[in-house]
């Protein structure tokens, strides 16, 4: 980062008086939408996106590896120095995180080979500190064009080791990590990516006789999130749990569940450990029910475990005294 430390006093001035930080941060708050309170900027520099976003956030973060860029970050923002593939924030820290002309720069000093995969990582450290309902936006120079082509040239000239990536490839990368990815030109230069991530719900339940309880239940969960995934618990873990087998096999249970409104997927738990699932799914959300408490002691000690912030969401009753699996069994219904 000794170029940026070196041309800081000189970058910080001339953009100042460019328009470029005014024009981006006008985009970013459109595509960012209102109601954001907190916000980081990626590679932000001199924080001159970022100034101009105070007055829509509660908190502005600028994070950058150049000691001489962050040094003219204006008061009234958070300053950290660090690199985008180790974002120095904890899980869903931010309601819109963003990146302005400086994704290619996330590889410098990079070796050759390993950059693909330096901003690969950098992609799930923004996906990883954006909140559930968060926004990340990407303003980056397309180097589809030909403005852009000389741009790459000229920056691999000068041994930057920046890596460009077209506006599908960037777009590819959020949505093969489960976001989803919309691309917008600006201009003959540059685009911008808007992401959201997807946040994953998880629940769990013998759901024997599916009722209208159950049903309720997937419609409060599927609110927390935009994927609803169930996981039916094996005979054998029904039986050791309940004392009893379940009136109805897995495979029932299981087709059951999937054919149900706002189940996305799917899943039977594991006989020799029913916490494996968490692993496999890192769930954002996990909705118990009302009365849920097999394996509910355990949970927050075993999302620890596994490096998980999921949360914990208990979720209200539906009509009991009617919609419970042990008095329709009673009734025969």
């Amino acid at each position: 980062m000794a170029a940026f430390d070196r041309i800081a006093w000189l970058y910080h001035p001339l953009m100042r008086v460019s328009g470029m930080p005014r024009r981006a941060a006008e985009k970013i708050l459109a595509a960012a939408g209102p109601g954001r309170e907190r916000a980081l900027d990626v590679g932000g520099g001199t924080g001159l996106v970022a100034e101009r976003l105070l007055a829509s956030f509660r908190n502005v973060a600028v994070l950058d590896p150049s000691e001489g860029m962050l040094a003219h970050v204006p008061e009234g923002i958070s300053v950290v120095k660090g690199r985008s593939q180790g974002i120095p924030f904890k899980d869903r820290s931010f309601d819109l995180v963003y990146a302005v002309d400086a994704l290619h720069h996330f590889t410098n000093g990079v070796p050759v080979a390993e950059r693909p995969a330096a901003l690969e990582q950098a992609v799930n450290e923004m996906l990883r500190v954006v909140r559930d309902d968060g926004v990340i936006v990407v303003i980056e120079f397309d180097p589809t064009t030909l403005r852009g082509r000389l741009l790459r040239f000229a920056e691999n000239a000068l041994g930057f080791g920046s890596l460009f990536l077209a506006p599908e490839e960037l777009a590819g990368l959020f949505r093969s990590r489960g976001a989803e990815a919309s691309v917008e030109q600006l201009d003959g230069l540059s685009y911008l990516c808007r992401a959201t991530r997807k946040a994953r719900v998880m629940v769990f339940g013998t759901f024997d006789m599916l009722h209208e309880g159950h049903r309720f239940l997937f419609r409060e969960a599927k609110k927390h999130g935009t994927e609803l995934v169930v996981v039916v618990a094996r005979d054998r873990t029904v039986e050791r749990v309940k004392g009893r087998k379940p009136d109805f096999p897995e495979q029932q249970r299981l087709a059951a569940v999937l054919a149900a409104p706002g189940v996305d997927s799917a899943v039977l738990g594991h006989e020799d450990d029913q916490f494996r699932v968490l692993q496999e799914f890192r769930p954002d959300v996990v909705c118990i029910g009302y009365d849920q408490s097999a394996f509910v002691d355990e949970l927050p000690a075993r999302l620890a475990a596994i490096g998980l912030l999921t949360r914990i969401v208990r979720l209200p009753a539906y009509h009991p005294e009617r919609f419970k699996s042990s008095l329709l069994k009673r009734r025969g219904r």
